[in-house]
């Protein structure tokens, strides 16, 4: 592989394709390898920005906000709790018990105060092999059933 200085150092000037004009290497993204793009600045977004519109789905220009068990949210200190006491009873850090990813998750909710549904059925499933009924009752059937239109009471 080629050293990406020297290759910086070599590359000055580049026509684009587009607009069929030498420009400065200034006028091109830069790749990490070194070489720069094969279209200048201007055209190379002209083309990502085509790229999206043609692989989106029809009708659609962007994601939609999050619904439903989403954006509903529930007290996280049960949850919290319950992993602790887990992680205790089975002699485990909390790291070792939950892995990277749930880790981030807990010190999230831990920060947030709340946690999304379904975050909460993750941890239920995966780390304490539990219903999420089990922890809130009927809270958790309130926040995951109720329309879409009326906030958390939680939130």
């Amino acid at each position: 592989m080629a050293d990406p200085a020297a290759v910086a150092a070599r590359h000055t000037h580049k026509r684009c394709p587009d607009c069929d004009q030498v420009l400065p290497a200034s006028a091109f993204y830069r790749r990490p390898n070194g070489y720069l793009s094969a279209y200048c600045k201007p055209h190379q977004r002209q083309r990502g920005r085509a790229w999206h519109a043609r692989h989106r789905p029809p009708g659609q220009r962007r994601r939609a906000p999050a619904t439903g068990a989403d954006r509903n949210r529930l007290p996280a200190a049960p949850l919290l709790a319950a992993v602790q006491r887990y992680a205790q009873q089975r002699h485990l850090t909390l790291k070792e018990l939950l892995g990277p990813q749930l880790d981030v998750a807990f010190d999230h909710a831990q920060a947030a105060g709340t946690i999304s549904l379904t975050t909460l059925e993750r941890f239920c499933d995966e780390v304490l092999g539990w219903h999420p009924r089990m922890l809130y009752g009927d809270a958790y059937d309130h926040a995951a059933f109720q329309a879409d239109s009326q906030p958390s009471p939680f939130s």
